[in-house]
């Protein structure tokens, strides 16, 4: 069911690979030589990451890291620098290097805070051309097949014989019986063939000659090509550079840290991804290098086609390491993103809060607007933290742009504002609170953080998401194993359970202080409950999820799961309104998971309460739905899931769509596939991002990449949610709620009855569902609204309502005669709503998306 996978990108830094689906383009971004404008400190002209090899164009040739995942999984890696040689009687003048061939789109680097050294607009080149190298030798170097490849050009008379080219970093040179050119390095041999040779004949042709390897040293080689008519242009391409890689598996290009955020537009679809990533690497000298990560965010336009679907990309770091790991995307396409540094000189700006760093390792915050010109797009950017250990969780920005910061401290002085509980923690490292800090980047310095707060007891307390609603009020849940977390007197619950509780905690930033506790709860069992995500709709319910070890968490009547699976964590739902009275608080809660270790990650809400979850799991009997699109454990340590459910429905029933995603590993890769971020389109499609350490994870037919490129790869994949036999297609008409969208989460088989569902649409309304069985090429607009069900066609209308929540579900019973197989359906909710006020349409007429149902 490939079909439903769009689109699979393996990403590296700012670089990433793409797959192909049917019915959507999917990013295709290839490497490129990224030329050194000031943005790294090193003497680099440019620089090109290509699978196993790191490659660094430098005046009269090219340094490499060489990468290698060993039997036992451990990452291995040596520098080899290929020098090519002045003449003995020229001095070592440098050849003038150039790119060439640009590729479209752009990379931005925010490195350090330096202001003059950040580079914004770099292009990308898909060669480089070394113009006099020797006299009348050029040298291109260029990336096929993902791996780097160099070819020298001869002009007629060039002197072959001055091409010495010196090796650092290797033992010694032999020369193979198939006339390769072997390394000896570290990490095992390394095999140049022998190289491809021809001169071009005055009418063009190529004419093949003999050409081989010539070892002058331990450490030097040249060329011999005996039979070259030296009035004649030669060309000698040494083929693919070290195209054997290493023994075992090639490495990571790119060490991905473990958080990666990702968000969708609603509007345009573009997706945003940031993390963390190696790019700062390069080797000194052979043995030597500059170790270190930055942090990085990518915009990607699945749209697009080719590389033209890489919208914008950055970098921003200092000399020590980086990673993004929350992420907050306005609908005007600002990033708003907070991680963990530990570098003295991360970019600023003058309007931060902090420019100097407060301690060992700080958390930072920053907002990226790409619509600006050049060093403008880094609007704002600053330090947080105290002396101590600061770690970044969650980030949330509000209708009026103030940016609320969550995480974990260890500083007794991290900022707070006057009033406010001190650090409650125990004795010096013995533990660490919740800290949660509001800062209005439009002021300068100290007073931009307006609230600051620490939120904990005595023991260990942990954040892990915050909410902020339209009036102000923050909610932040998090995990705690102090029995004297401040309650308060309508908790559902009052008491510490005991091995460590989740909490749910709601705050008034207005008020003073204890005043400020609107309201506090424990939430969970005898044993372990931590919560990692969740959402906040907009009549104030709480949907949130995490994971638990307690065989009496509490769960409701009708719930999909009311007891524990196996001996392992499980991930858990529930829906909580702290307006209610104790027990009612809790309005849906259910386990669900395997009998082993299951960790759900994020949560996303749609306006009519269908619930989204994803996360990993080790468990092989994880739940899953029939015909989705994984409904079997991979085989790996662990596996990323997807799930769908709906409360409003009872038991099992609630499990509307769940898979697999990930592999099965491959020799000296692990298998393991670990998820990190989860976002929902208006349409109900799901792009989830994560980490994978399979070869085999899957990628759509046509992917730029169509294997794992080793290590921890980062990947971004869209699921449609739907079962096998089921497409979407279309798009909606929206009605005063937003875009409606239509689905079916029952595999259309001969002879059964499958359920069509409607989600977002008006409440309480009347509507239609057509049935037709031809669709239209393009929509036909009619009263407001776009029919995709081809009306000339043979079809049916048949009437239906909507919920309150504006869900609707329609039982279709498809024929029975097995000649049906094959045959397919359309199908579209038409609805009359209201006309106003704005943004309702203003014809009252609504419309949802198209489905088309192939009978299996």
């Amino acid at each position: 069911m490939l079909r439903s996978l769009t689109p699979v990108i393996p990403l590296v830094l700012a670089c990433l690979a793409a797959g192909q689906s049917v019915g959507q383009s999917t990013p295709e971004i290839p490497s490129a030589f990224v030329p050194n404008l000031g943005q790294w400190d090193h003497a680099a002209h440019f620089v090109l990451r290509t699978p196993g090899i790191d490659l660094f164009a430098e005046p009269r040739g090219f340094a490499m890291e060489l990468q290698a995942v060993d039997r036992v999984g451990r990452l291995q890696s040596t520098d080899v620098r290929l020098h090519f040689e002045s003449p003995a009687d020229a001095a070592p003048e440098p050849a003038s290097v150039r790119g060439e061939q640009r590729q479209p789109g752009h990379h931005n680097y925010f490195l350090g805070a330096d202001a003059s050294r950040w580079r914004t607009g770099v292009p990308l080149y898909d060669q480089l051309h070394y113009a006099d190298l020797y006299p009348a030798i050029d040298l291109v170097l260029r990336h096929v097949d993902q791996h780097p490849e160099y070819d020298l050009l001869l002009q007629p008379g060039a002197d072959l014989a001055s091409v010495v080219v010196r090796i650092e970093g290797v033992a010694g040179l032999t020369i193979g019986d198939d006339g390769s050119l072997i390394a000896h390095t570290e990490l095992g041999p390394l095999r140049q063939p022998r190289p491809r040779t021809w001169q071009v004949a005055p009418d063009g042709s190529r004419e093949p000659i003999a050409c081989d390897f010539v070892l002058l040293a331990r450490d030097r080689f040249g060329f011999a090509a005996a039979t070259w008519d030296q009035t004649l242009p030669l060309t000698i391409d040494p083929g693919l550079l070290f195209s054997t890689v290493l023994p075992g598996s090639i490495a990571p290009l790119a060490n991905l840290t473990e958080s990666l955020a990702v968000s969708v537009s609603q509007t345009t679809g573009e997706i945003t991804i940031a993390g963390g990533t190696r790019e700062a690497r390069f080797p000194v000298s052979a043995g030597q290098k500059n170790q270190g990560s930055d942090s990085f965010v990518t915009r990607l336009d699945p749209s697009q086609t080719g590389s033209a679907q890489l919208v914008w990309s950055t970098f921003v770091g200092g000399t020590g390491n980086e990673r993004v790991q929350s992420m907050f995307v306005d609908d005007s396409g600002v990033i708003t993103a907070a991680g963990q540094t530990s570098s003295t000189d991360f970019p600023t700006r003058a309007n931060a809060f902090s420019m100097t760093p407060f301690g060992q390792g700080d958390m930072f915050v920053m907002q990226l607007d790409p619509s600006l010109p050049r060093a403008f797009q880094l609007a704002y950017s600053s330090y947080l933290g105290g002396t101590r250990g600061d770690i970044n969780t969650d980030i949330f920005v509000d209708g009026q742009g103030i940016i609320t910061v969550t995480g974990d401290s260890e500083s007794f002085d991290y900022p707070r504002t006057p009033g406010t509980r001190p650090y409650m923690g125990g004795p010096a490292g013995a533990a660490f609170d919740g800290v949660i800090t509001q800062i209005d980047p439009t002021i300068p310095g100290a007073a931009g953080a307006t609230y600051s707060i620490y939120y904990g007891g005595t023991d260990k307390d942990s954040t892990d998401a915050v909410w902020v609603e339209a009036d102000g009020t923050i909610t932040l849940i998090g995990e705690s194993e102090s029995g004297d977390l401040p309650m308060t007197t309508d908790a559902y619950q009052q008491n510490y359970g005991g091995g460590g509780d989740a909490f749910i905690a709601r705050l008034d930033p207005a008020a003073v202080g204890a005043g400020g506790l609107i309201y506090a709860s424990y939430f969970g069992g005898a044993k372990n409950d931590w919560l990692d995500a969740l959402h906040i709709d907009d009549a104030g319910i709480i949907t949130m999820v995490g994971d638990t070890l307690s065989l009496d968490f509490p769960t409701t009547p009708g719930a999909y799961a009311r007891s524990l699976n196996g001996d392992s964590f499980d991930s858990f739902v529930a829906r909580f309104d702290p307006t209610q009275t104790g027990t009612a608080q809790l309005l849906y809660s259910t386990y669900i998971g395997g009998t082993s270790c299951d960790n759900v990650v994020d949560v996303a809400v749609n306006p009519s309460g269908i619930i989204t979850i994803a996360g990993d799991c080790v468990s092989v009997n994880f739940p899953t739905t029939g015909g989705s699109f994984e409904p079997d454990a991979l085989g790996g340590p662990s596996d990323a899931f997807v799930c769908r459910l709906d409360p409003s429905r009872t038991g099992t029933a609630q499990l509307l769509y769940s898979t697999y995603l990930g592999g099965s590993g491959s020799i000296g890769q692990s298998g393991t596939d670990t998820l990190w971020g989860l976002a929902v389109d208006p349409l109900g499609n799901a792009t989830v991002t994560g980490t994978t350490y399979s070869d085999d994870f899957p990628i759509t037919p046509g992917a730029y990449e169509t294997r794992g490129i080793g290590g921890a790869d980062a990947f971004i994949t869209t699921l449609d949610l739907l079962p096998n036999g089921v497409a979407a297609f279309g798009t909606s008409s929206p009605g005063c709620n937003g875009v409606i969208g239509i689905a079916s989460h029952t595999e259309p088989l001969v002879g059964e009855t499958i359920s069509i569902t409607c989600s977002n649409a008006p409440p309480s309304s009347l509507g239609a569902l057509i049935i037709g069985v031809s669709a239209l090429p393009a929509p036909l607009p009619i009263l407001g609204i776009d029919l995709w069900v081809d009306l000339s066609a043979p079809n049916f209308l048949l009437t239906v309502p909507s919920t309150p929540l504006g869900t609707s579900e329609l039982p279709i019973p498809l024929p029975g005669l097995g000649s049906t197989r094959g045959a397919t359906i359309y199908a579209q909710f038409v609805w009359a709503g209201p006309a106003t006020p704005p943004p309702c349409p203003a014809g009252g007429l609504s419309a949802s998306n198209a489905l088309a149902l192939t009978i299996q």
